[in-house]
């Protein structure tokens, strides 16, 4: 999924506009692509589609709901990497 900042939104016509993080560029969106209420400037994650006006946003969702990958970690190993001898809790 891509992450982008909600530019803008028309709540009577149902359209908005996403900025992408990746390259700044504007992406369409209609508010039924939406997990949940916005009222502008939200972090939101995304996928891309095409139609035949160009890029659109789909399978919107507010950053809460984007869970990003987990990295599982060895914590012995990243103990003695770093010559530590106790975890502190």
């Amino acid at each position: 999924m891509k992450t982008g900042t909600i530019k803008s939104f028309n709540h009577k016509k149902g359209i908005g506009f996403i900025i992408s993080d990746s390259d700044n560029s504007e992406i369409f969106f209609r508010k039924c692509e939406l997990n949940a209420f916005i009222t502008g400037n939200e972090k939101v994650c995304y996928d891309e589609s095409m139609n035949s006006l160009g890029k659109i946003a789909i399978n919107i969702k507010v950053n809460e709901d984007c869970v990003p990958e987990k990295k599982t970690i060895n914590i012995q190993s990243e103990l003695k990497k770093t010559n530590c001898t106790k975890v502190i809790r």
